[in-house]
């Protein structure tokens, strides 16, 4: 049985204890969702071991990705204890079963409503009551939560901007700062970067982040992997007046673009960029992250290192930009497979710790440099 106000394992810090192994519990929570989100179209892909993933992912991996990774980042810088939480997009329940048993209410919405009777059958069986569920998208939504506090101390958005037309995007973003208690905290988890070379959100393809809608929706004969090609079949097959807004809601990047538009810099501090442990254990730096801090190094660009990521995961602090935001020295040089040889060559020689300050360093810098000489 699970509480409402669940706090860290004081012998590891971590939330592990959250973690749900009760097979009846797991098994009942994928019940739920496979009939009540598919469509009868559907009944084939399940049957595909993609089908049986995508199950599994909606049942419990995804939440004990959140309570493994997301809850303790934001727990970190960010306590939650007694907190109350703003959450803008819950799906299937996952994120806002790890937070709400943390925080002391959480107030969550979901446009697409197949989801919602796995978010209040997961909240069910694992005996949650301080969580309301809204039938509703942003920003609509943000009207509605208004009635059940003024000011929130976290607000949550997660992998939900990808999913939003820019005018969305753009008015979640501001609203969800309104909402904030000062000294409040924006949750940004999973949303992936237009900026970087490869699309691995949804095409799988190389490039795809920078082309225009139209020119996307032509591209169905250059497509080559099962899952492109069964996203854009989706799209193309349905009014031709909806393939652009069809296209959006599958999942388009972001950049810091559009947070600079809705959120002033002035305002704020970002108090964690993605290169925590917790995320970087979940989503590994990547050559694609390594060119974009390169070319954010070389011509000096005034970008958050959290806008180098592949995969968004940010917290900015409403403190009026007075915080302290974490420190990353970016290289104009990217990393070489000359220099991981070396490194995997030299393992025998190095002891533990000296081959993590070495992969630590090209983390931070893009090269690993001489780890021979590093101090």
């Amino acid at each position: 049985m699970t509480t409402a106000s669940a706090a860290p394992s004081q012998s590891t810090g971590t939330f592990e204890h959250l973690i749900v192994t009760d097979p009846g519990i797991l098994g009942q929570i994928r019940e739920v969702y496979a009939s009540t989100y598919y469509r009868a179209e559907d009944a084939e892909f399940l049957k595909t071991p993609s089908g049986q993933g995508d199950l599994d992912f909606n049942a419990f991996v995804r939440y004990n990705q959140s309570v493994r990774h997301a809850l303790p980042w934001v727990n970190r810088v960010f306590p939650l204890r007694g907190k109350s939480v703003l959450e803008v997009g819950c799906g299937t329940g996952s994120s806002t079963a790890a937070f709400a048993q943390v925080a002391s209410q959480v107030h969550t919405c979901d446009v697409d409503t197949r989801g919602l009777e796995t978010a209040r059958e997961r909240l069910r069986l694992l005996n949650i009551d301080n969580v309301t569920i809204d039938p509703v998208g942003a920003p609509a939504f943000f009207d509605i939560a208004s009635k059940y506090r003024a000011r929130f101390d976290v607000v949550l958005l997660f992998a939900v901007l990808e999913h939003q037309t820019l005018d969305e995007r753009l008015a979640t973003l501001r609203r969800s700062w309104e909402m904030l208690e000062p000294g409040g905290i924006l949750v940004v988890i999973e949303t992936p970067n237009r900026l970087v070379y490869f699309d691995s959100h949804t095409m799988q393809q190389p490039f795809w982040g920078m082309i225009e809608p139209q020119m996307l929706l032509r591209c169905r004969p250059m497509l080559n992997t099962p899952r492109s090609a069964m996203v854009m079949d989706s799209i193309l097959a349905g009014p031709a007046d909806q393939h652009e807004i069809a296209l959006t809601r599958w999942g388009r990047g972001i950049s810091f673009h559009d947070v600079d538009m809705a959120i002033p810099p002035a305002e704020r501090t970002v108090v964690a960029d993605g290169y925590e442990r917790e995320i970087l254990d979940l989503f590994a730096v990547t050559y694609d992250e390594r060119l974009l801090q390169a070319y954010i190094a070389e011509r000096r660009l005034d970008v958050s290192p959290a806008f180098a990521r592949s995969v968004l995961c940010f917290i900015m602090k409403k403190d009026g930009g007075t915080g302290t935001a974490p420190h990353r020295n970016f290289s104009p040089l990217v990393g070489s497979a000359a220099e991981l040889k070396s490194l995997r060559d030299n393992v025998p020689n190095l002891s533990p710790q000296e081959i993590q300050r070495w992969l630590d360093h090209m983390i931070q810098h893009g090269t690993g440099y001489n780890y021979g000489a590093m101090g």
